[in-house]
């Protein structure tokens, strides 16, 4: 069965009502506007009272069975942002998961009227503000659940797979990432990319690897000044006010267990910055990371240690390239690399 067939008028009521919405109202009228791999873009025509707390264009995310990341993502609506008093994200009106990767969808707002993405090609809105802005989106989540016990749960802890570097899920899973990386992904990319790049470049891509896993094993083994990370971090993952307001984060598939300041390497990196201005960047939203943190009443955790993970998540996205980005999310990433001498870190 095509996974629209379900998608009515009637589902999506009954759907509503179980979360509270529509008591005195239905949807009369659904159209799907546009389908893009697990999104949906929908439109609904409401009739009755109290439509008004539901608006007319939703996003509909639905993952069918055996797809650990939407599951993840289902669980990130059900379970994690309901426990924060006030989350950084899209509103959410239903969040379903059918057991341990089982169905899953989720129902939320569409806030492209009101909110964009910033593009790699969008660089006039690339600015300080809004990289700021978006951190501080981040830094709400990620102050909330630093050292959190929730953050241990089983559901948090459990290996998300291959081609992982930024997940604090235990020594035996770095080491299967690690093996990963230097027999599959090093290889495949060398041979489609290898030619775009210096020679020498393979040599410390490997080398980075095997020094990211050591290094990334003695940060996490003892579950300190970890929190929840978004995993997928990009500034097309954040949703900035057209006006004034609050940023909101989307696509939460790659929820886990990590190092807080990975999503502010991730973003900072793959948006392939001017050296300068990457540098630039680095300095100021590191310092607003760390004064967040510490105004959170986070004790332990100084600018030194933040400069210290972030050049340690260097190293993981280095690793995350060879299986998620492209060329010039390499060079901007061994750019990088350059900068903070981590050439250090692979003795």
């Amino acid at each position: 069965m095509d996974t629209t067939d379900c998608i009515t008028p009637a589902w999506l009521t009954e759907r509503l009502r179980a979360n509270g919405y529509l008591l005195q109202s239905e949807i009369v009228a659904l159209q799907i506007i546009a389908r893009h791999k697990h999104h949906l873009k929908l439109r609904a025509v409401y009739l009755g009272k109290g439509a008004e707390r539901v608006p007319a264009d939703l996003i509909l995310k639905w993952y069918e069975r055996e797809h650990p990341h939407g599951w993840h993502e289902g669980v990130f609506y059900r379970d994690i942002a309901p426990a924060m008093e006030d989350p950084p994200i899209v509103p959410c009106y239903d969040a379903v998961v059918e057991g341990e990767f089982g169905q899953t969808h989720v129902l939320l707002a569409d806030l492209s009227a009101t909110h964009l993405p910033v593009k790699a090609e969008d660089r006039e809105y690339a600015t300080e503000a809004t990289f700021r802005r978006a951190l501080d989106a981040y830094l709400d989540f990620h102050t909330h659940w630093w050292d959190h016990p929730r953050i241990s749960c089983a559901d948090m802890v459990k290996p998300g797979g291959l081609g992982v570097s930024h997940e604090a899920k235990g020594a035996e899973a770095i080491q299967a990432n690690e093996r990963f990386f230097l027999t599959q992904a090093l290889p495949r990319w060398v041979d489609a990319q290898g030619d775009q790049f210096p020679q020498a470049w393979q040599g410390v891509w490997e080398k980075a690897v095997v020094a990211w896993a050591r290094l990334y094993q003695q940060r996490t083994t003892a579950e300190k000044a970890l929190t929840l990370i978004q995993g997928d971090a990009h500034l097309e993952n954040v949703l900035i006010p057209r006006q004034s307001g609050r940023a909101a984060i989307i696509d939460w598939e790659g929820l886990t267990r990590g190092l807080g300041v990975w999503d502010l390497s991730r973003f900072l990196l793959c948006f392939s910055l001017a050296v300068e201005t990457r540098r630039h960047f680095e300095e100021v939203l590191l310092r607003q990371y760390y004064r967040r943190v510490d105004a959170a009443g986070i004790a332990g955790y100084s600018l030194e240690m933040c400069r210290s993970d972030y050049r340690l998540c260097i190293l993981a996205n280095i690793a995350h390239v060879l299986v998620w980005g492209d060329p010039s999310y390499m060079r901007s990433t061994m750019a990088a690399y350059r900068d903070w001498a981590c050439e250090e870190l692979l003795l």
